[in-house]
């Protein structure tokens, strides 16, 4: 993104600097968590023998890059005072003051007409839910104030892409669309929780709600149960969507390498849970290739 930024007149560059963090385009992990499910679930939803729609495939990733900036701007301006308590994200635009909070807003816009763009270029069913959805996101960024669970929201909402992803292929919501979608509600609340330990003491000192401080010391026991009820739906998906026995093996390498994620993780080190959460980006990859080994090669 630097590169990128340097190539600007030298007027423009500190504002570019400031989108760019104020949409997390510095931050892939987010968007990518973001466009799994809807990957995922295209691999699931294509025909057996057939590849997937590339522009589909394309219309996703714009799609999650657009609305995970937008939500990241509503965030960022709803938690301004919040985030200048934590210091992690007190240095971001709006919390810092770079951007101002209608910018933020304005920014947030924007970025929501190239989601609607991106939904326009899908089918009827794919627009529905598209438009289903934005009650939802719009509630998410209160969540860690009225509740102790503000994860189990963001599962709801962050996966909506596992059923658009199948509504655009097969313009309809099989069986193996809701696993998929259950699949991925418990894989981001494993992710999600591994995320807030970051934020931990100082969430406690701001009055921030999350489930690594409502779980306290279970939390690695909980996140394991997640992940592996994520597991076993991710291959019943496979199953309900009849991909060939390649699909197993990858799945058993994603297995083995979540494992290593979680027996690595040490809830107490901030750079711990950071690393482990990224990660869960490779394990993504992981399963998309398995998906496309029990899907593609026969």
């Amino acid at each position: 993104m630097s590169f990128l930024t340097n190539q600007l007149p030298a007027a423009w560059q500190p504002y570019a600097r400031s989108y760019i963090q104020l949409a997390r385009l510095d931050k892939p992990t987010g968007f990518m968590l973001l466009l799994f499910p809807a990957w995922w679930a295209q691999m699931l939803a294509t025909p057996e023998g057939d590849w997937p729609n590339l522009w589909i495939f394309m219309l996703f990733f714009i799609g999650a890059v657009a609305m995970r900036a937008a939500g990241c701007a509503v965030n960022d301006v709803i938690d301004r005072k919040l985030d200048a308590q934590v210091e992690r994200t007190r240095s971001r635009p709006v919390a810092s003051g770079e951007i101002k909070p209608w910018q933020g807003i304005a920014f947030a816009i924007g970025c929501c007409m190239v989601g609607l763009l991106v939904v326009l270029c899908m089918n009827r069913l794919a627009f529905v839910l598209a438009v289903a959805s934005l009650p939802l996101i719009a509630l998410y960024p209160i969540m860690k104030r009225i509740t102790w669970w503000p994860q189990v929201f963001l599962g709801v909402i962050f996966n909506w892409g596992a059923m658009m992803g199948f509504a655009a292929v097969q313009t309809t919501l099989p069986v193996a669309a809701f696993i998929l979608y259950a699949a991925c509600f418990f894989w981001t609340l494993s992710y999600d929780t591994i995320y807030a330990f970051q934020d931990k003491a100082d969430d406690e000192v701001a009055g921030i709600k999350s489930t690594a401080r409502v779980l306290g010391d279970d939390a690695k026991r909980t996140i394991i149960i997640w992940a592996g009820t994520s597991f076993v739906l991710l291959l019943a998906a496979g199953a309900a969507a009849h991909l060939s026995p390649l699909f197993y093996a990858g799945m058993l390498l994603a297995l083995i390498y979540m494992a290593w994620i979680l027996k690595n993780w040490r809830m107490e080190d901030s750079a711990s849970s950071l690393a482990a959460f990224k990660a869960n980006t490779t394990f993504g990859w992981i399963v998309l290739a398995a998906m496309v080994s029990g899907r593609v090669i026969v």
